[in-house]
Order: structure tokens, then sequence, then C-alpha cells
């Protein structure tokens, strides 16, 4: 574990698959918190495919470095059962990256909506920026609640208001609402792989 130069204590580790499970589940049982999961394709540093998780604990910031070994299907393991908001990280970085996490809750597209076939993952090196596709007809599996008088309520993406646009999916029995389900992303603008060709300070 190497110390990061910062105003804040910060670490980095690297760890393995096993080691990204058991840190992650000994920053939750010390009340530490995930910050944001990401993952990069490295293979052009010879590295191949890295996963990065950041977490903030009583003692500071740790960053663990993971790197995938299938080069062409890299997965990691899953922490959305340790920390529920891995879960719409983890399926952003499947749509961008095509890194999976073994055994996630929810594998479905975060950010994808059509707009790319499946398959294609703009944060990959080999990737072409300015390619473009024709729109992919986008059938979300969204999560049905059945019974008698349960109705299901759409609202959205576009709709009054000055919010991001969203898709939401209300699931209602009169006026309980037994389950909302939430579909964002819809203003993903492809700015991390415009900021891969330019310098940092135009960045």
């Amino acid at each position: 574990m190497n110390a990061l130069p910062g105003a804040i204590p910060a670490r980095l580790a690297e760890v393995d698959a096993a080691g990204w499970r058991a840190t992650g589940a000994a920053v939750r049982a010390r009340g530490g918190r995930l910050l944001s999961l990401w993952a990069a394709d490295r293979r052009d540093l010879g590295e191949g495919h890295v996963a990065f998780a950041a977490f903030a604990g009583a003692e500071g910031l740790l960053l663990l470095r993971l790197p995938l070994a299938n080069r062409d299907a890299p997965s990691a393991p899953d922490l959305s059962d340790l920390f529920l908001p891995a879960v719409r990280l983890q399926r952003a970085c499947t749509d961008l990256s095509g890194v999976a996490f073994e055994g996630a809750r929810d594998p479905r597209p975060w950010l994808r909506h059509g707009a790319w076939p499946a398959g294609v993952h703009p944060l990959r090196r080999d990737f072409v920026a300015r390619q473009s596709f024709a729109p992919v007809p986008d059938d979300y599996p969204f999560v049905s609640v059945a019974g008698e008088g349960v109705h299901e309520i759409p609202v959205g993406p576009v709709h009054a208001g000055i919010i991001e646009p969203g898709h939401f999916r209300f699931s209602v029995l009169g006026e309980r609402v037994l389950r909302l389900e939430e579909r964002l992303g819809y203003k993903h603008k492809g700015i991390e792989k415009r900021c891969e060709s330019l310098a940092a300070a135009e960045a």
C-alpha cells in the first residue's frame, strides 16, 4: 500500500479479485463509504483493463486498483451487496468500458439508451470517437409489479421542469407507490472520450 501526496490522507493499493471483495467488506465493516467506481482500458500501456474503487473512511481515502485478467472480456467481483450505490456505477462501467461485474444484482444497461449497439464500449481505446450509429431499439427491461388494482404510470424522459431528463415508472396501488424505477443518463455527452484527445488545460 502506497501513500499518495495531498492535503487529505490517501493510500493506493493494488489488489487481486479476492482482495477487492475483502477490502470492500472491511471498509464497510468500519463504517466507510464507497465514493466512486470506474474502469480504464490501459491496453495501450500493456496493462489490460483495470477497475478502480475509491473509498472514504476515518483514516482518509483509499484507492483500490484491480488489474483484470481477460483482455477481451474483463470482469471484476460485484460490490453492490456491500455498497448499494455500486449498482449504477458498475452498470456504467459495463456500458462504457465493457467490464462486467460477476454476480451483479442488476446487470441491465444504464447509459446506452440505444445510442450505440450492444457490445460497443465508447471508453475502450480502440473505439473511434467520430463514428456514428443509427438509433437502436431500446427494449429496457423495467421491473414489473403485478397484482389486482396495480397500475403502472410512465413519466418522461421528456417532461415539464428544469431537471435532467429521466424516465420514471411508478407502480401504484391507489395512492400507494409500490415501486419507483428510474432511468437516467439521457444527457450523457461522451465528455470522458472527448478529453482523451485534449491537453489537460483544454479539458
